[in-house]
């Protein structure tokens, strides 16, 4: 076997050990995304009923000046540097990249479910 056959063979097995670990994080990649998109969700209700505000400085500076969809957009750019990270992470501690995105989805899930009471609060529920 020639050199440029062994690195083409060691590129191809790279590639296929990566892509079997990237699809060891599917299920908590989907969990994060579902978690983030009922955050937006959330988030753009109670913006919507115009008795709330942004909590976080950096995403209501954004809205400020951009408005719902600059704060959307940021949102779907932190999810993404998240899930990168997630990836590269997980190249060699598949186990930590996976921890991460429980703690994230774990995290963003959290604020749903205030995000939840909050408006079930201003309707009336309770």
């Amino acid at each position: 076997m020639n050199s440029i056959d062994l690195k083409s063979s060691l590129f191809a097995s790279f590639r296929q050990d990566l892509s079997s670990l990237q699809g060891l994080l599917s299920f908590e990649k989907i969990m994060f995304v579902i978690a983030n998109t009922m955050d937006i969700g959330m988030t753009s209700m109670l913006l919507g009923t115009g008795q709330f505000i942004e909590s976080n400085p950096i995403a209501a500076h954004i809205l400020n000046d951009w408005g719902l969809a600059g704060m959307i957009a940021y949102k779907l750019i932190i999810v993404s540097i998240v899930m990168l990270i997630a990836n590269i992470i997980s190249i060699w501690k598949i186990n930590t990249s996976k921890q991460l995105l429980h703690f994230g989805t774990l995290a963003v899930s959290a604020v749903v479910s205030y995000s939840i009471l909050l408006m079930m609060s201003y309707q009336g529920w309770f």
